[in-house]
């Protein structure tokens, strides 16, 4: 079994991953951590969750847990860079979801991951590994729009705006669209919703939309563990979900 533990295990999708742990035989949730000012700390992971008690402990430090295999973030920039310092001596592989990183941050992580096999995804759905493939796949036909806009919609309690999804989505578009014109973003947050991501390409005399729908988390928590089962045993480098699907 592959010893896991998540950064970041009370948020919307730490516990999501946590579920999904629990019933995937592959893995053992080793640990979780949340921020030092959780009042939980110390309190069943399972009870947090709602679950029947599972004998593993909230924790406000990684260093507390020995024999990792392998680490989950979905938490906050500035945990996820402690992370980096954590796993930068202990060469554990790790998986990092969160997003709203600044420049110097990312660079931070690429330069870890030259000692560490990294994981980095905005978004672990397949789905949007599809839609990226498809832009890549189809360059030459983004030089027919003149326009293209990206709208993004996520509940209420996202901090970043534009979310991680929509900028590389913006990015693989300007790496394949052969034009100067800027990619607009516009970002809402309401409700619940776990994610919704729309394309328009807009040409003369014609519009194509290309959407994706999150109908809930639990496709980012399978995505998550798909990419940990497949970095498990790779060399340090900086991956992405794209690697996954076309190795």
């Amino acid at each position: 079994m592959i010893n896991v533990f998540v950064s970041g295990v009370t948020g919307k999708m730490g516990k999501e991953i946590v579920v999904s742990l629990l019933k995937d035989k592959t893995f053992n949730l080793l640990g979780g951590s949340g921020t030092k000012e959780n009042n939980k700390i110390g309190k069943d992971l399972g009870h947090l969750l709602g679950l029947d008690r599972i004998g593993v402990n909230l924790t406000s430090s990684i260093e507390e847990k020995k024999d990792i295999d392998l680490i989950i973030d979905f938490s906050h920039p500035n945990c996820s860079l402690a992370l980096i310092k954590f796993v930068s001596s202990s060469k554990i592989p790790l998986i990092i979801g969160t997003t709203g990183f600044t420049d110097h941050q990312l660079e931070i992580i690429s330069v870890c991951a030259k000692k560490n096999p990294i994981l980095l995804a905005s978004n672990t759905s397949p789905g949007i590994s599809f839609i990226k493939r498809i832009i890549d796949l189809n360059s030459n036909y983004l030089n027919f729009f003149e326009d293209i806009e990206i709208n993004e919609i996520h509940h209420k309690e996202k901090k970043d705006a534009p979310s991680g999804t929509a900028l590389d989505l913006s990015t693989a578009l300007t790496k394949a669209w052969n034009k100067k014109n800027k990619i607009s973003i516009f970002s809402e947050r309401k409700g619940n919703n776990p994610g919704e991501h729309k394309i328009i390409l807009r040409g003369k005399g014609e519009m194509v939309e290309i959407k994706h729908t999150s109908l809930d988390r639990s496709i980012f928590a399978q995505g998550a563990l798909e990419a940990a089962r497949w970095i498990i045993n790779k060399s340090p480098g900086l991956y992405s979900m794209e690697d996954i699907y076309s190795s």
